[in-house]
């Protein structure tokens, strides 16, 4: 995880991340934080509202935005791409501002 990333656990190579995993992760979230459409019946875009609304207090309840908070800090630790590539190699440098702006977007 990013805990390794950290100069004191550092292994000889780059961390292997498993990055297309959590992109598809945090985008599964988002859309399941979608609010519903606005062309819905009022009912049923009350319904819908109500039950995003669980989802949100659950997320919460869990300590997930805790979470999210903690890994976009970690994350900012490196100030580009190129930064976060000597540790977590070229391929996860590609992929770090996508997370970045993800992991914010899921907030």
């Amino acid at each position: 995880g990013l805990d390794s990333l950290s100069g004191k656990n550092r292994s000889p190579g780059p961390v292997s991340l498993p990055l297309d995993g959590v992109i598809l992760s945090l985008q599964d979230l988002i859309h399941y934080f979608r609010p519903p459409e606005e062309e819905l019946e009022h009912e049923e875009k009350q319904t819908k509202l109500r039950s995003l609304r669980n989802r949100q207090n659950l997320f919460q309840e869990e300590g997930m935005i805790t979470i999210v908070l903690e890994c976009i800090d970690r994350l900012n630790v490196y100030n580009t791409a190129a930064h976060f590539s000597e540790f977590a190699g070229e391929e996860a440098a590609e992929s770090w501002k996508e997370i970045v702006n993800l992991l914010y977007e899921l907030l």
